[in-house]
């Protein structure tokens, strides 16, 4: 789901799921004003994958554990 204000605040969201648990991601930037437009950062949220979903919980947990 994105949220494309030409010019302004712009927001875009990308849910991911696993066997295990659902990740929600957010991107939030100033159209015009980076160096991707949206179309160009819809598409790299869209290719992300979580191959690596193990190791993302395992640093998730060592953090809430400081």
């Amino acid at each position: 789901m994105d949220q494309h204000n030409p010019g302004k605040q712009s927001r875009i969201f990308q849910l991911i799921q696993d066997d295990q648990y659902e990740y929600d991601m957010y991107l939030t930037y100033e159209d015009g004003k980076v160096k991707y437009n949206h179309i160009e950062l819809r598409n790299i949220m869209e290719y992300l994958d979580f191959k690596n979903a193990k190791e993302l919980r395992r640093k998730a947990e060592i953090k809430t554990k400081k």
